[in-house]
């Protein structure tokens, strides 16, 4: 059970830090980034006088991977994207149950 990312980028050209827009997922969850409370909303939990966005604040991979880990919501999408500045610079993640998933017995 894990995060498995993904890069659009070769290794050698991938940017790690301070190139990224945030983070975003196109998911039918239907969650939304509180801006001042900081955390994924629903529309059941949202509030009348938060502003939301599509789009949670992340500025690096290392700051991606912490916020993955601090919100476990995040767990149940398909794939997470840190979205970069540049294009086909973007990180992917999705969580992995089963290290061996991917195998074929």
């Amino acid at each position: 059970m894990s995060w498995v990312f993904t890069f659009d980028a070769p290794a050698g050209s991938r940017i790690l830090r301070s190139r990224f827009i945030g983070i975003i997922h196109f998911a039918t969850a239907n969650l939304w980034w509180a801006c001042t409370r900081q955390c994924w909303s629903t529309p059941d939990t949202m509030l009348d006088d938060e502003i939301y966005t599509n789009t949670a604040p992340c500025n690096s991979f290392k700051a991606f991977k912490r916020h993955l880990n601090k919100h476990s919501e995040l767990r149940e999408l398909d794939e997470v994207i840190l979205v970069s500045r540049f294009r086909d610079y973007d990180i992917r993640a999705r969580w992995v149950e089963n290290e061996h998933s991917n195998l074929d017995y």
